[in-house]
C-alpha cells in the first residue's frame, strides 16, 4: 500500500510540474488541439469527472499512443471506464476516389482496392495521425495524412489525376502524360525502342488506348515516325485518323503536307498546306471560347502562333523545294499566295519567271520578272530575260534600254555582285560572256526599233565575238545585224547584209529560210541593172 501512495505521488508531483511549466489550465476550454497525456492526468487531478474528460477525448483527439503506463496511471487517478472506453475507440476510415481498382495503403499496410460503387472501409485504426496512400497504374499516386479522433467515422474524398490529360487549345489538344505512370512507362519504352520496332509499339498503344486521350498522342507519334521512315501513305493515315479527332491540330497538318510532299503529290500537298493556312487565319481571330478568360485566351493563342511560327519556316522551304522541281509556274504562283511571307520570296519570283518563259508566255514571264526585279533590281539572271523579251517585242522601249545598260554596268563593272552562287570560274567567264552578247545584242534591237540603224549595228558587231560560242544566239544576233543593214540600203550596206546573211545561213538555225529570202533580195539589189 505505502508503494503504491509513494508511486501516485510521485507521479502527480511529475505531472504538476508539466502542467506548470507548459502553463496548462483545466478551464482552458477554448483550446481545440489533440488531448496530450498530461493535460489527461491534469483534468483529473482537478476533479473533473471522467465523463466530462471523455467528451474532451472525443471532442478534440488525443496526441499520444494508449499504453499499457498510461492505462495504468488512469487507474491510478481512479478514471471510470468511460473514459478507457473513449481513449481507446477505435477510429474509421471511409475512403472514395474516382479510381476504382486503385490500391489502398494505410500506415505502410495495404488495405485492398477501391471497389466501383461506394468506399473502401478501414477499421480499427488508432487515434491520432495516418497516412493513406491510393495509387493506380492509370493516375497518380495521391498521399494524403490526416487526424482521426477516438471512436471517430472519417470520410475521405479524394481526386486522382489522371495519368493522361487532354487539354483544348487554339492550334490543338495538348495531350500531357503525367511521370510515373503507366503510360509514361509506354511512352519510354516506344521512345527506346528500335527503329524497326517503334511504329508497332506505337500502335499497339493506340489499340488499348482507343478512348483515352493516348491514343491522340499515339496517332501523333505514329505519324511522326511514318514519316521518318518515308512511308508516306502510312503516315497519311496516321494524319488523317489525328485530324479525324482533333481537326484543329495545327501539327498534323503541317506533317500531312510534308507527307503528300513526299511521295511527289505536290497538288494535294498545296491543298492540304491551303487549309492549313486557313486553320492560322481562323484561329487568330478567333474569339475566346465559352469558358476561358478573353486575356488568358489571347495568351494562349500567343503561344500556339509561336510553336507555329518555329514549323512554318520548314514548311515554306521545303514548299517552294517541290514548286521550284516541279518548274509549274501555276503552282510556283500558288505557293505564293499561302506563303507571302516566304524567306524565300526572291528566288520564287526568278523561279516563276523563268518558269514562264519555258511554257513561252511571254507575258505572264514579263510580269513575274518584273516583280522579281522590283524585289531584287540586280536579279541578273531576270534582267537578261526580261531585257530580251522587251526588245524582242518593241515593248517599253525606254524600259528595255535602261535594263541593257543596268545588266552591262552590273556585268563589267560589278562582275562579282552579278556572279551567281556557286559557278567556277570558268563557267562564270562563258555565263558573263553570254549575259554581255545578249545585252548589246538587245540594246542594238532597241535602236533598231527606234530606227537608229549606225546605233543598233554598233551593238550587234559588239556582241558577235561575245556570242560566238552559242549557236542560237549567234544566228539572231546575224539575223538581226544583216536585217539592218539591208534596211539601211546603199550599196555598201547592201554588200554588208549579203555577208552577213551568207554567214547566217551557214548555221543552219531556224533563222536560215528568212534568211535566205533576204539574201535574195540583196542579192538582187545589188545585181546590175540592165541597160535597156
Amino acid at each position: 500500500m505505502t508503494r503504491r501512495i509513494l508511486r501516485l505521488v510521485g507521479v502527480s508531483v511529475l505531472l504538476l510540474g508539466l502542467a506548470g511549466a507548459l502553463g496548462l489550465s483545466a478551464q482552458e476550454g477554448g483550446d481545440q488541439s489533440p488531448l496530450k497525456e498530461n493535460e489527461i492526468y491534469r483534468l483529473l487531478q482537478d476533479k473533473v469527472s471522467s465523463q466530462e474528460v471523455a467528451d474532451r477525448v472525443r471532442a478534440r483527439g488525443i496526441a499520444f499512443e494508449v499504453t499499457p503506463q498510461f492505462e495504468e496511471n488512469l487507474r491510478t487517478l481512479k478514471a471510470k471506464p468511460v473514459l478507457f472506453q473513449a481513449v481507446k475507440a477505435p477510429a474509421r476510415l471511409e475512403i472514395r476516389a474516382n479510381a476504382a481498382g486503385a490500391e489502398v495503403v494505410v500506415d505502410g499496410e495495404s488495405r485492398g482496392a477501391l471497389p466501383a460503387e461506394g468506399p473502401l472501409v478501414v477499421e480499427d485504426l488508432g487515434a491520432g495521425n495516418h497516412v493513406v496512400r491510393v495509387s493506380s497504374p492509370d493516375y497518380v499516386t495521391k498521399t494524403e495524412t490526416m487526424f482521426l479522433k477516438p471512436g471517430e467515422t472519417f470520410s475521405l474524398e479524394l481526386t486522382l489525376t489522371g495519368a493522361v490529360s487532354a487539354v483544348p487549345e487554339p492550334l490543338g489538344i495538348r495531350v500531357n502524360v503525367q511521370a510515373g505512370t503507366r503510360p509514361d512507362a509506354t511512352l519510354r519504352e516506344i521512345e527506346a525502342a528500335d527503329p524497326a520496332q517503334k511504329a508497332q509499339l506505337i500502335q499497339q498503344m493506340i489499340d488499348g488506348s482507343s478512348d483515352s486521350p493516348l491514343a491522340l498522342l499515339g496517332y501523333h507519334l505514329l505519324q511522326e515516325t511514318r514519316l521518318a521512315e518515308k512511308q508516306y501513305d502510312q503516315a497519311l493515315a496516321a494524319g488523317e485518323k489525328l485530324l479525324q479527332r482533333d481537326p484543329q491540330n495545327f501539327s498534323a497538318h503541317a506533317l500531312q503536307v510534308r507527307a503528300f510532299l513526299g511521295k511527289g503529290d505536290l497538288e494535294e500537298g498545296l491543298n492540304q498546306a491551303q487549309r492549313l493556312m486557313q486553320l492560322l487565319e481562323q484561329v487568330r481571330t478567333m474569339p475566346a471560347p465559352e469558358g476561358w478568360n478573353p486575356s488568358a485566351w489571347d495568351t494562349e493563342k500567343e503561344r500556339a502562333f509561336q510553336e507555329a511560327g518555329r514549323v512554318l519556316p520548314t514548311l515554306d522551304y521545303e514548299m517552294f523545294v517541290a514548286t521550284n522541281q516541279a518548274g509549274d509556274p501555276a503552282a510556283l504562283e500558288r505557293f505564293l499566295e499561302l506563303f507571302p511571307e516566304s524567306a524565300y520570296l526572291k528566288h520564287a519570283f526568278v523561279a516563276t519567271t523563268f518558269a514562264y518563259q519555258q511554257q513561252g508566255n511571254t507575258a505572264k514571264m514579263l510580269e513575274w520578272g518584273t516583280r522579281a526585279l522590283e524585289a531584287d533590281p540586280d536579279q541578273v539572271s531576270v534582267l537578261v530575260v526580261v531585257t530580251d523579251a522587251l526588245s524582242e517585242g518593241g515593248q517599253d522601249l525606254e524600259r528595255a534600254e535602261q535594263l541593257a545598260n543596268q545588266l552591262l554596268s552590273l556585268l563589267t563593272e560589278q562582275p562579282e555582285k552579278a556572279r551567281p552562287e556557286g559557278l567556277g570560274d570558268e563557267q562564270w567567264a562563258q555565263q558573263q560572256k553570254l549575259w554581255e552578247g545578249i545585252a548589246h545584242s538587245a540594246l542594238g534591237q532597241v535602236f533598231l526599233h527606234q530606227n537608229k540603224g549606225p546605233a543598233a549595228i554598233k551593238e550587234f558587231r559588239t556582241g558577235m565575238p561575245l556570242l560566238k560560242d552559242q549557236p542560237q544566239y549567234y544566228a539572231r544576233n546575224l539575223w538581226r545585224l544583216g536585217h539592218t543593214y539591208a534596211g539601211l540600203g546603199g550599196r555598201g550596206n547592201m554588200e554588208q547584209a549579203r555577208r552577213v546573211l551568207s554567214e547566217l545561213i551557214q548555221f543552219g538555225t531556224a533563222f536560215a529560210p528568212p534568211a535566205r529570202e533576204l539574201l535574195s533580195k540583196v542579192e538582187a539589189a545589188l545585181a546590175p541593172k540592165k541597160k535597156k
